[in-house]
């Protein structure tokens, strides 16, 4: 991937940058855009992640906004993967947070603690993936 952004970095100097991933690829969109951040001095504006799991403590948390400014953190009702790995585990959430609702006809922007208990925070982790409710 570093070999492909550099040649596209090179043909396209002033092109902007958006990351994005969903579930397991939305931790990797979060390590991405520090990658790049760091390899190539690029700012990726913005960051979108759906259905995210948490992929660091409250230090890496801090050090991801201070490098990538803004990112947008989309979960939906009961969707079991922003629950994992365990917040007591030591894992945190960043910040910005859009929860939306079963229907997906309303959303909420979240208190910016990554761990809003009104948000997706306030269900628990359910392992059966053929919610009825």
């Amino acid at each position: 991937m570093q070999d492909a952004f550099g040649k596209l970095r090179r043909e396209r100097p002033s092109a902007k940058l958006q990351i994005t991933g969903h579930s397991l690829g939305a931790a990797l969109a979060v390590h991405c855009a520090l990658d790049l951040i760091q390899t190539f001095g690029a700012f990726p504006q913005p960051v979108y992640t759906f259905g995210q799991p948490r992929v660091g403590n409250d230090a890496f948390q801090q050090y991801f906004y201070s490098s990538v400014r803004t990112a947008w953190r989309l979960t939906h009702h009961k969707d079991p993967v922003p629950h994992l790995p365990f917040e007591n585990w030591g894992f945190h959430h960043n910040p910005i947070e859009v929860f939306y609702n079963q229907k997906q006809n309303s959303y909420q922007l979240c208190n910016l603690s990554g761990e809003d208990p009104s948000c997706s925070d306030k269900y628990l982790l359910d392992a059966n993936v053929f919610d009825r409710t």
